[in-house]
């Protein structure tokens, strides 16, 4: 039974073990309805590990992961979808052959078999609206710039209606003024329903998108909270720059 403390989602103790490598190292991380909270940290630290814990991807080795109090850590990633995990991937997957609108439609009816056709028509249209692709919606995937894929990966995660939104990366491969149009589409696509992780190197996009972050490195969780404490923080510093020169982390 869930109460109005309830997080929308908690990760608990989760641990992802390949062997004698652990990757991710009992981490723990809860979620608020209306967040955005970045997840940051070098190379290898642990990042898209994670993401893909949370979205079912792979399984964890240990802990647990509860969305809105309901245990789904032994849910498939086409389940977990279902339930509202919604996610992007670094380098855009879209079905190439396909068009804009056809991809997002496929997303529909993945969670939405028995959708009414107007009704799913109209919220293709909607989405593909409020993310900037209304102009090529019969365009194939595979004839879209990289910053239209990007919108196109956020699109087909909105178009699976989620309560989670996780964003893999999706400031990779983008000049400063794409990166500019990123950051004001994940601001117009925040619902004070739904939680947003952002998994980035671009800092950029945590600064000005996350009120919160958490840092991982070798796994583990080396601190969490505000966005801007966790940038002047000397410990965050020095890994990411092997300095602790606070000032340098932009």
């Amino acid at each position: 039974m869930t109460t109005p403390d309830t997080p929308l989602l908690e990760i608990s103790g989760i641990v992802k073990r390949y062997g004698g490598l652990v990757a991710i190292d009992h981490v723990d991380l809860q979620l608020q309805p209306g967040t955005i909270t970045g997840v940051i940290g070098p190379n290898g630290a642990g990042k898209s590990t994670l993401i893909s814990l949370i979205g079912g991807a792979i399984a964890a080795s240990e802990g647990s992961i509860r969305l809105d109090g309901c245990d789904i850590s032994r849910l498939p990633a086409s389940e977990r979808a279902r339930a509202g995990i919604g996610r992007t991937y670094q380098i855009p997957r879209p079905f190439l052959d396909m068009t804009v609108e056809e991809n997002l439609e496929v997303a529909q009816y993945s969670i939405q078999p028995f959708i009414r056709a107007a009704e799913a028509r109209d919220e293709r249209a909607s989405l593909l609206d409020r993310t900037g692709l209304a102009d090529v919606a019969n365009l194939p995937a595979h004839a879209l710039p990289l910053l239209r894929r990007k919108r196109l990966e956020v699109a087909r995660a909105l178009a699976l209606r989620p309560r989670i939104i996780l964003l893999d990366e999706v400031g990779a491969g983008l000049v400063d003024s794409e990166i500019t149009e990123l950051i004001a589409l994940i601001h117009s696509i925040a619902d004070p329903r739904t939680a947003i992780v952002i998994v980035e190197h671009v800092l950029r996009v945590v600064r000005e998108c996350c009120a919160r972050s958490m840092v991982l490195n070798f796994g583990k969780k080396l601190v969490e909270g505000p966005t801007l404490e966790i940038f002047a923080n000397d410990e965050v510093a020095a890994v990411y720059l092997g300095t602790g020169t606070s000032t340098r982390l932009r």
